[in-house]
Order: C-alpha cells, then sequence, then structure tokens
C-alpha cells in the first residue's frame, strides 16, 4: 500500500516526495489483495488516525484486516477472520457506534457460508463488529448475517451519522445481488450503547424492471453528508447494474411528548349525574383529557398528527366495553391535529360514562384508556418538502387506568373467603352401571364480595355431564329462595369442565346448594376409581380461589348372572299302540315324539361378563338303549359349544312326507296325572323312575355339552336349544319287561364366569346350575288318545262350511222367496179401510 502527500503533477508517478508505503512482503503473500478496502480512525488514543486495509486473501484466504501506523506504515493491529474463503476484510469501515468517544471497527465477509434450515452449507454473507474498548484492543465480533443466499450481504459499509437523533451513529450495509428479484437491498442499522441494533430500522430495496444483468442496488454506499442541509446525514446507494447513484434523503425527526389524564379515576356506580341519550335515569360520567406537543432538529413548522382515544381497551375481540363516549355512544375517538413547531402544547377534554351494571360482568379488572398518535401522511405530505418521520424509539401510546367503585371497604380492595364443600350420592358405582350420578357442592362466600365467581367442575374421563338438577328437586340457597344455576360444559387444556355462575358479585353471606348429574356409560376397563376436583373461582385479585375440593367414588364389579332352563314340553306321553317295539329307523319321524331343551345364561348386570362356561349334561342312553336321541344344537349370542359325541349318530333323514306328529305341538299330550289308573284306597302310586347325569353310579350315558361363554353385556343372554327325540322303543321294552310307567328325565346344567373384562375384579366369580326335568309317561295298549284340539277346530270349521253351502243352494233355489196372492176384499174391509173426510165418510 501507498500514501502520496503533496502531489502537484498532473501525472501520477511511481514515486514522489513523501510517499509512504507498507514494507515489501515475502512472496508467500502474493494475491493477498492488499489495500483491497480502506479506512482511517482512531485507535491508538493519541489523536493521531491510523489507516485501515482489508486483506481478503491474506492469511491461507481467511482474511484479515490492518491497523497501520500513518508515521512509517507499520503494522499495529491484525484482525483475522474465522472462515476460509470468506472474503474477510473485503470491506472495511470506521464510526463511533457506542458514542463512548472511541472509532469502532465493521468488517465485511461477504462469503461468508452458514447452514441454513435443511442442513446445507448457504452463502450468506457476514459483517462483523470490533467494538474499541481500549488503545489498540478491541472487543468480541458482534455479527450481523445475511438472509439471501448469494446476496453478498456486507458487500459495503458505510457509517451514515446520527440519522434517528438519539446520539448514537447509525450504520448501512449493502447486499446488492440480494431481495426478492435480486435488484439489491440495503440496511440501515441504528446505533445504542452495546452495539448495532440486531434488526434493521430501515430496508431500502432497488426497484427496476427485469433485464439480463442485476441492478447490484447496494454495490457501493456513502452516508454521513447532509446534502440538503436540512441537518440529517444523507445516504447515497450505487447501483452499477442500472448505470445510476440514488440519494436518499434522511427525514426529520419528530419528537411527541403526550399526556393524559382520566377524571375521577375511580367510578362510583351509584353517582350518577349527567344525562346520556338513550338511558331514562343519569349514568355515572368521568372525563378524559389529553395533550400533546411536538419537537425535533429541523422539523416542519406544522406537524399533522392523528389522535385516538380507546376506551375499556383491554376489552377488544368482540367483548362488552363498560364505558363509553357520551357524545358518539363508542368506545372510540378519532381527531386530526396540526401543531406548531416549538408552540405550547394542545389540549383536549371528553366526556365519557359508565354502561349500566346489567350490561356487562367484569367489574374488577381496570378500565384501561389508551391515547395512541401518529404523523398524519397526507397533511405531512402536502406541506412538507421531505415528510417528517415519527421518532420509532418513543412509545406511540400512553394509557391510563380507571376503576369502578366496589363495596369492598374503604381499600376498595375485596377479599371474598370462597369455601366450598360438597358429597356424592354414592360412593360405591359398580362397573357397567348407566344410572346418573349425582353431585351435590355447597358453594358459599364467607368474605366481601367475589365477582365473577363460578364454579368449576373437572369432568372425570370415564363419564359425561348431563345437567345441572333441577329447583324441585329440594336445591337452591340456603335461604330458601330457588337457585337455578347456569351451568355450561367447557373444555381447556383438553380438561373438560362444568362452570356455574354463582353470581357477580356472589355477595358476602351466600350460600348456594348446587346440584350436578353424571353418568358413566363409556367407563374404562382400567379404571380403579373416579374423582371429582371442583373449586370455585373469583376474577378478585386477592384471595380469589376456594380450596380445592376431591371427591372419590370407588369402583366395584357386580354381575348377577343366573341360568335358566325349559323343556318343551316338560311331560309328553308315548302310546304304545302308535309305536314299534324294534324295527329298522330311516327318519327321524319314526323314533318317538320330538323334544327341546332351551338354556339361557342371563347377565342381569350391572357389570359384564368377559368370559365363561356352560356345561349340559343329557341323559343320552341306559343300558345301552337310546333315551333321547340328540340331533341339532343352536345357540343364541357367545356361545361356541362342542360335543362328546356325535349329534345324530344314525344319520337319519328327516321325512319327505310328512306324517302325523304324534308328540303335535297343538295336541299336548295329557298331563301325567290325568293317565292315573284307579286303585284300591290307600295306596299310593309308584314314584316315577328318574333317569339323570348327576350321580356317577348311575347306568346311565350322559351327553355332553360344552359351551365357551363370551362378551356377556349388562341385560344380555346366551342361549343354547337342544333339540332331540325320544327314543320310543326303549321306553316300550322298559313297560314290557315290567319297569315302570312313568320316567322322568333329568337334564343338568352348569355355568361358571372365568373372566371379566376389569382390573377391579370380585372376591368369587359368579357360578350357578339348573335342573330341568322331562316327564315321560307309557300309555298301554287300549287307553283311548285324546282328540287333538286341531282335529276339533278343523272339524267344526267343516261343518259351519257345509252348513253356509246348504244355505247357499237353497236360497238360489228361491226357497226364501214365497209368493202372496191377494184375495178380493169384503165390503166391510172396504168400509173399514176407507178414509173419512172432515168427519163424514166419503
Amino acid at each position: 500500500s501507498k500514501v502520496v502527500f503533496r502531489q502537484k503533477s498532473r501525472f501520477l508517478l511511481s514515486r514522489v516526495e513523501g510517499q509512504k508505503e507498507t514494507a515489501e512482503t515475502p512472496a508467500n503473500n502474493d494475491d493477498a489483495y492488499m489495500g483491497y478496502s480502506v479506512a482511517v480512525g482512531e485507535f491508538t488514543g493519541d489523536s493521531v488516525q491510523e489507516f485501515v486495509t482489508g486483506v481478503p486473501k491474506g492469511s491461507s484466504t481467511f482474511g484479515y484486516v490492518l491497523i497501520l501506523n500513518t508515521t512509517d506504515m507499520s503494522t499495529l493491529m491484525n484482525v483475522t477472520g474465522e472462515q476460509l474463503a470468506s472474503y474477510f476484510g473485503y470491506t472495511v469501515a470506521v464510526t463511533d457506534v457506542n458514542n463512548d468517544g472511541l472509532d469502532d471497527l465493521l468488517v465485511g465477509a461477504p462469503l461468508y457460508m452458514e447452514r441454513g434450515s435443511q442442513g446445507r452449507l448457504e452463502e450468506l454473507g457476514r459483517v462483523y463488529l470490533y467494538l474499541q474498548q481500549a488503545p489498540l484492543s478491541l472487543g468480541a465480533a458482534q455479527t450481523l448475517s445475511g438472509r439471501d443466499v448469494y446476496g453478498r450481504y456486507g458487500s459495503a459499509i458505510t457509517p451514515v451519522g446520527d440519522l434517528d437523533q438519539d446520539g448514537y451513529n447509525d450504520v448501512a450495509v449493502g447486499m446488492p445481488f440480494g431481495g426478492e428479484d435480486g435488484t439489491g437491498v440495503v440496511f440501515v442499522y441504528n446505533g445504542r450503547d452495546t452495539g448495532l441494533m440486531a434488526i434493521p430500522s430501515q430496508t431500502l430495496r432497488g426497484r427496476w424492471a427485469s433485464q439480463g444483468l442485476p441492478a447490484s442496488f447496494g454495490f457501493a454506499l456513502r452516508g454521513g453528508t447532509d446534502l440538503d442541509s436540512n441537518g440529517y446525514p444523507d445516504l447515497i446507494v450505487g447501483a452499477f447494474g442500472v448505470d445510476k447513484a440514488i440519494v436518499y434523503r434522511a427525514r426529520p425527526v419528530v419528537t411527541v411528548s403526550a399526556e393524559l389524564t382520566v377524571s375521577p379515576m375511580v367510578l362510583h356506580p351509584e353517582n350518577r349525574s349527567c344525562m346520556v341519550t338513550g338511558y331514562a335515569t343519569l349514568q355515572s360520567c368521568f372525563s378524559v383529557e389529553f395533550c400533546l406537543k411536538v419537537s425535533g432538529k429541523r422539523i416542519p413548522v406544522t406537524v399533522g398528527m392523528e389522535v385516538e382515544v380507546l376506551l375499556d381497551k383491554l376489552k377488544e375481540k368482540g367483548a362488552i366495553r363498560r364505558v363509553l363516549f357520551r357524545d358518539s355512544k363508542s368506545p372510540r375517538f378519532r381527531t386530526r391535529l396540526q401543531m406548531g413547531r416549538g408552540l405550547q402544547e394542545q389540549c383536549s377534554t371528553l366526556t365519557a360514562y359508565l354502561r349500566d351494571e346489567s350490561e356487562f360482568r367484569d367489574k374488577l379488572s381496570p378500565i384501561v384508556v389508551s391515547l395512541n398518535y401518529s404523523l398524519d401522511g397526507e397533511y405531512n405530505s402536502n406541506h412538507s418538502t421531505v415528510v417528517p418521520i415519527l421518532n420509532h424509539y418513543q412509545a406511540d401510546h400512553i394509557q391510563k387506568q380507571a376503576y369502578i367503585l366496589l363495596d369492598c371497604g374503604e381499600d376498595n380492595i375485596c377479599m371474598p373467603d370462597l369455601q366450598l364443600a360438597g358429597y356424592l350420592e354414592r360412593t360405591e358405582l359398580f362397573m357397567g352401571d348407566t344410572s346418573p350420578l349425582t353431585l351435590t357442592l355447597n358453594c358459599s362466600n364467607h368474605g366481601e364480595g367475589a365477582y365473577e365467581a363460578e364454579l368449576q367442575v373437572a369432568v372425570p374421563p370415564e363419564g359425561d355431564y348431563i345437567g345441572s338438577t333441577r329447583s324441585s328437586e329440594g336445591l337452591g340457597t340456603s335461604d330458601g329462595n330457588v337457585f337455578a344455576p347456569i351451568c355450561t360444559l367447557k373444555e381447556e387444556n383438553n380438561t373438560r369442565l362444568v362452570v356455574c355462575d354463582l353470581g357477580n358479585p356472589m355477595k358476602a353471606g351466600t350460600n348456594l346448594l348446587i346440584g350436578l348429574r353424571f353418568d358413566f356409560k363409556n367407563m374404562a376397563y382400567d379404571s380403579s376409581s373416579i374423582t371429582f376436583n371442583a373449586n370455585m373461582k373469583s376474577t378478585n385479585k386477592d384471595n380469589p380461589e376456594s380450596q380445592p375440593l376431591a371427591l372419590r367414588a370407588e369402583l366395584a364389579v357386580l354381575a348377577q348372572v343366573d341360568i335358566r332352563g325349559v323343556s318343551i314340553p316338560d311331560a309328553t306321553a308315548i302310546y304304545a299302540a302308535e309305536w314299534k317295539l324294534a324295527a329298522p329307523m330311516s327318519y327321524q319321524e319314526e323314533i318317538g315324539p320330538s323334544l327341546q331343551q332351551v338354556f339361557e345364561v342371563h347377565n342381569n348386570g350391572p357389570s359384564w361378563v368377559k368370559a365363561g362356561w356352560l356345561d349340559v349334561k343329557v341323559p343320552h342312553q341306559h343300558d345301552d338303549d337310546f333315551l333321547l336321541y340328540p340331533l341339532q344344537v343352536a345357540t343364541e349370542g357367545p356361545l361356541n359349544c362342542t360335543f362328546s359325541m356325535p349329534l345324530n349318530p344314525l344319520n337319519l333323514q328327516i321325512s319327505a312326507h310328512k306324517p302325523t306328529d304324534n308328540s303335535s305341538a297343538v295336541a299336548p299330550s295329557p298331563n301325567p296325572r290325568h293317565l292315573i289308573v284307579r286303585r284300591e284306597a290307600g295306596e299310593r302310586p309308584p314314584s316315577p323312575r328318574v333317569l339323570g347325569c348327576s350321580s356317577s353310579s348311575s347306568s346311565s350315558q350322559c351327553l355332553h355339552v360344552t359351551c365357551q361363554l363370551g362378551m356377556l353385556p349388562r341385560r344380555t343372554s346366551a342361549v343354547l336349544i337342544l333339540r332331540s327325540r325320544l327314543w320310543a322303543p326303549s321306553f316300550l321294552k322298559n313297560s314290557r319287561s315290567g319297569g315302570q310307567n312313568q320316567v322322568v328325565l333329568q337334564t343338568s346344567a352348569a355355568f361358571r364366569v372365568t373372566e371379566m373384562p376389569y382390573k377391579l375384579l370380585p372376591d368369587e366369580f359368579p357360578s350357578g346350575s339348573r335342573v330341568v326335568n322331562t316327564t315321560v309317561v307309557l300309555v298301554k295298549a287300549g287307553f283311548q288318545r285324546p282328540v287333538p284340539y286341531w282335529v276339533i277346530f278343523l272339524a267344526v270349521l267343516a261343518g259351519l262350511l257345509l252348513l253356509a253351502l246348504l244355505v247357499y243352494a237353497l236360497w238360489k233355489m228361491g226357497f226364501f222367496k214365497r209368493e202372496r196372492y191377494m184375495h178380493d176384499e169384503i165390503p166391510a174391509e172396504k168400509a173399514f179401510l176407507k178414509p173419512r173426510q172432515n168427519g163424514v165418510e166419503a
């Protein structure tokens, strides 16, 4: 690098008197690009400025910046880059950013790369700020990174002076190939005591039509000079791609001093002093006064302002505003003001009123009055050469608070004492029980008024809210007055809440009874108990809640399961004359009377049954002779059955021609007591012979039907239907060999529950048994079978039909039509029949 002093020739000579240059560097430093960028600043504390130069390809292309002594061009300090080939030192700039009286160093590295959101390296560019802490001592770098890939952020850096008049110098950074269309962007960063703001205060964008080459807006920057003499430094931006240089004139900064007063600050709802249109009575009013004053360096003589006063600002998004302006009945007031530079503040006073208490609920939260102000862009554009800007580091609004007077003592602070108690209608619930459960809660306030008081009950995950108990069921206030709670179901943070309004306010001494009903139809199988969590809440600042209340109901399992059985018919007769003792059997109808035995396992609940067994034992054979010949087993419900022997072992078929069934259900077999024959006095009839499967010593062979029982909900059943026929030859053989004429067949059934679908289990699973008796009576030859009912019925119908045909035939033959012959009337008859006229015979 070379510095030339006092050059008077028209031509730049290779060497002149007073020339200074850096020392020759070794050959391995060739192509380091020393002097690629230059600046001046004071870094030694001697009030003599030093030279600053960038070497973007030095130090193995890491790049570095040198601070050189102005006397002998020797190196005073070296600042090296952190990333290979980032072009650290491409541009350098010096300014006092933090207003500490020491120059600070800014270095650009436009090729710096960072990892993007997808983990890939992206060329974004970076700017380094080194704050000077002492002579030749720089602090750790503050970094600012680019936003657009290949935007070359940091290609140009320039100090622009104090644009916002806050006492700290600002800096502009160019990104010549950034932006949405790649035309270039310039960012303006404001200084502060800790360095530069991380977010730019202003973004300047190049606006040119698309062309072959990018505009390169921001490739060169120069600032810090007041070009229009308005007291603010301006900025020049170069865009070589479109052969343009753009001048940005700094806008005057307006500082606003604002005051807001609300009087009175405590609003008394009963202190009604002003008339409001639409209300029959006076309302409680208050005044809102605001004052504004503008100031700033070289601001216009007159500055236009837009002012907005907003009442009850916190009640936005559709909430009811508790106060309104009297004239407009609106919570918002807008106006435009023209304020003179350096003049006294301008003030305005507005009147607002408190709405009737019946129109809103919130009486505790403060009423926030907000004064918002901004510059009137339309007015200022028409009356200023350079439109001013509002100081963006100053608040653009101020707020005051007013309060509603409460019946809470002299301090106007309500201190409620909310207490909650309650009980459950039942403390034990059976799994599967669908009857509602009532939760009764006693809500009371033993302190001062509780505003927007409400009861909150968390609905257990196992239950559902049905509704509140009607007042006719004995709930209400402690003094006997009827209280109809308004309760709604809400969901907050995935928790269902029943919220009941307790009053606004819930006055001192209030005692309320509330009943809430829940059902548990969808109770989880793995639950062991249910818990109701309840508490009372208010919007009071002090002591706003009651102690939480937790009521617990234990869960239990109870399944009342029974077994029912029936034989259809329960008694039947075998007539010896109608059945053969021994003959080859081909059809089922030749065996004997039909029989159907039905067994039902019924769950009365309330709990469910998951699994179990049903065992049925049927007397199948006796002394190697069939008793009951099983044909078919049918099921209804969750039953899966297996058999100890095959059904219909002889593979008998159903006859194609339906013969007369001697055991027809239309004409049931006679009751055994009707078949008792005459015996000697004092002689007891013999007891019937019982054949069953209960005794292991019994000579009867039994058919075992084993059924696996599935899920059986409350009030459901599983039914087993066993269809069979009595083997008539066996009973005839027994009778002829001197056996008894009456036999009772006993079919036994037993069930046992083995599983229930709950985490909780009973001490003992349900079980039970049932015996079904079928009485068989052998009727010997010579005993007349009763005429079946259907035969009698058909005979009566046939007789009536024959009578109807006979009557119809006689009617067709004219039997019911008789002719009457008229005889000559005798004189006496004529005289008797002849009418009189006026009492005289005609």
